[in-house]
């Protein structure tokens, strides 16, 4: 099914935000690609089983999710948000957007705009700032960096309710992480 006016979708890691993703935007043309589609045969056939009963296009790897992708959002654990940026910039298509919903520290989401700035693509800091499960797609997201504004623009066009936070990438996630203490 093609979506006119909307961006070619990416999605690395499909465990509850990736999924939810997905699923709100109920598309049948979203990229996925989680690391647990191989090692364990029992891990990897559920997680083959979850991609195919969401309807969207299972990838063997990073590199085969995101080629054509024009925004991609990563939602891996926060100990492999490193790793995954670092796979997306080995494959980022120039000027691509990187979302980087991961849950880890503003020092990481640094390092991971490096890398994929570097490799041509365009960092974005996102920091969910609510379980996702209720509103899928629609839960509340602030957006950081020198990209924000461009991809709140994509965003918005997946329906999605992204709020700019003006400053550096960090910004979004040191919000979530005062907020989470407090």
């Amino acid at each position: 099914m093609t979506h006119q006016n909307t961006p070619a979708l990416a999605v690395i890691g499909f465990g509850e935000a990736g999924s939810s993703l997905c699923k709100g935007w109920g598309r049948s043309d979203v990229r996925v690609f989680d690391i647990k589609q191989h090692g364990d045969a029992g891990i990897a056939a559920a997680k083959t089983a979850d991609i195919a009963a969401a309807k969207v296009i299972g990838c063997q790897d990073t590199a085969s999710a995101i080629a054509d992708a024009d925004i991609i959002f990563s939602t891996v654990t926060a100990d492999q948000a490193q790793a995954a940026a670092a796979a997306a910039a080995t494959a980022i298509k120039p000027g691509a957007f990187f979302c980087d919903l991961n849950s880890c520290a503003p020092s990481t989401k640094q390092k991971n705009a490096a890398l994929i700035n570097q490799a041509g693509g365009r960092y974005v800091d996102v920091a969910v700032m609510a379980t996702i499960t209720p509103k899928y797609h629609q839960t509340a997201m602030l957006v950081a960096g020198d990209h924000a504004e461009a991809a709140i623009e994509l965003m918005l066009a997946l329906d999605m309710k992204p709020s700019h936070v003006p400053g550096p990438v960090g910004r979004a996630s040191t919000i979530k992480m005062i907020r989470s203490v407090l």
